[in-house]
């Protein structure tokens, strides 16, 4: 799994004696050198041909890690996300690179990938797709925060599940902490030492997306340019638009939580920074919602655990994409396998 915030890829060997019953082996994730972040970032701007080169060279490069983490270890598939550069559900398109062809042909594993088209080809988002691993391998909350590059979150209840992307999350973190020579900011200490400015935020919170109706999901080169580029402005203090983007992010949240929700389950890098997580708690706590936050490893790797329950899904012929969550006109077996 490469998700929006650039950080790296994130690998979990699993082991399914069924869609409720999981072991994780092992699990690690593995930065992206300055390179590969440049290029990632910037490969919406590159020709068409410069996008296929960028394709195979992206999956030879991502292969190698993956025969290098399973270090000979017998495996019956490789289930991949990819890297996301485009997706616009309006238009039926969601673009990853780390094609499952070549992935199959480097490797010569079994691989499933293309997660996200055949929703979208009826009339869903494509997204989120993670209430799969929520509904199967961590079932008993009213909610799930993911806390990663983009902040979506999932409601369940009793045999309908709804989720939506909320709003920006560590995409905007990261790229505030760069302006102050970091790769991200550590426990939320540069943004603690921050004060809130009023105009920004309010400015930030009347954004029309937080008023669209679900199914919804962003695109990350929207969140680029609509939340990003407004707490690009270096009349304030770096740590000051830190300190109001942490607040944007704990009140868009908050304001999804209503009183029947009870206790949210939280993973995702964004879980790492303690005074985001400090006011969330704080901010849920007024309105009596119990955050639960799991074991290191979870946080850490549960989009990557659900991309192997996504490919045991997938070759047991049973649904993986939800059609309450995505508005598609039904459930998807999603993947394309390739061997």
């Amino acid at each position: 799994m490469s998700g929006s915030s650039l950080d790296g890829l994130d690998l979990a060997l699993c082991s399914f004696a069924s869609e409720n019953d999981f072991n994780l082996l092992r699990a690690t994730s593995i930065p992206y050198s300055d390179a590969w972040v440049d290029r990632l970032q910037n490969a919406t701007t590159i020709s068409h041909s410069g996008l296929c080169l960028l394709e195979t060279e992206y999956s030879n490069y991502i292969s190698k890690i993956i025969l290098d983490f399973l270090q000979e270890s017998q495996l019956d598939y490789i289930a991949s996300h990819g890297h996301t550069l485009l997706h616009s559900p309006e238009q039926q398109y969601s673009y990853q690179l780390g094609q499952g062809a070549y992935l199959n042909g480097y490797t010569g594993i079994p691989v499933i990938s293309e997660f996200r088209l055949q929703d979208m080809a009826k009339g869903g988002q494509g997204a989120p797709i993670a209430p799969v691993v929520e509904r199967y391998l961590f079932a008993g909350y009213d909610s799930y925060l993911n806390l990663g590059g983009i902040c979506n979150i999932s409601f369940h209840q009793e045999d309908r599940i709804q989720a939506y992307d909320i709003g920006p999350c560590n995409q905007l973190l990261n790229a505030l902490a760069i302006e102050a020579g970091l790769i991200f900011d550590e426990n939320g200490a540069l943004s603690k030492s921050g004060t809130i400015i009023p105009q920004l935020l309010n400015k930030a919170l009347a954004h029309a997306y937080y008023k669209m109706p679900a199914p919804k999901s962003l695109d990350n080169q929207f969140v680029q340019r609509e939340f990003v580029d407004l707490f690009r402005n270096d009349v304030y203090a770096v740590n000051d638009r830190l300190r109001t983007a942490v607040e944007l992010i704990v009140t868009i949240i908050s304001n999804e939580l209503q009183a029947d929700i009870k206790s949210v389950f939280v993973s995702g890098g964004g879980a790492f920074n303690t005074f985001l997580m400090q006011l969330l708690q704080h901010k849920l706590a007024e309105k009596q919602i119990e955050l639960v936050l799991p074991e290191k490893e979870v946080v850490e790797f549960k989009e990557a655990i659900l991309m192997a329950l996504m490919g045991y899904l997938r070759i047991h012929d049973k649904v993986n994409v939800f059609s309450s969550v995505t508005g598609a006109t039904s459930d998807t077996i999603a993947g394309c396998v390739y061997r």
